[in-house]
């Protein structure tokens, strides 16, 4: 049986790639529920995860995983802001935040 990478705090079986594909469908879902046409990269090299599509306004995606310290401050990893217009953070308690590439870094750690 192959090693699976574990992400700290999360079900032991669920590896990082499942986690990811979990997220992304969980971010399309409320995408979808917004009113938004969503496509989803095919390939896990791809810039960014998806793309959202309304009122003729395109705008590329990218899901990433935040954590919340044990002091209550949620965080998230910095990605390269030219490969995605927003930035959709999936929480552990499965809330999400939409920030736009320009805010992402000066977000990356924010009060809960």
């Amino acid at each position: 049986m192959a090693k699976v990478k574990l992400r700290k705090g999360l079900n032991p079986l669920i590896s990082t790639g499942t986690l990811g594909a979990i997220q992304e469908l969980i971010v399309a879902e409320d995408l979808l529920s917004s009113g938004y046409a969503v496509f989803r990269a095919v390939s896990p090299a791809c810039s960014c995860d998806l793309v959202r599509l309304k009122d003729g306004k395109l705008e590329r995606v990218e899901v990433t995983t935040g954590q919340i310290t044990s002091l209550g401050k949620r965080t998230f990893p910095i990605h390269n802001p030219k490969d995605y217009d927003i930035i959709a953070v999936v929480w552990p308690d499965r809330l999400i935040s939409y920030f736009p590439s320009a805010e992402a870094k000066s977000r990356a750690s924010i009060a809960s």
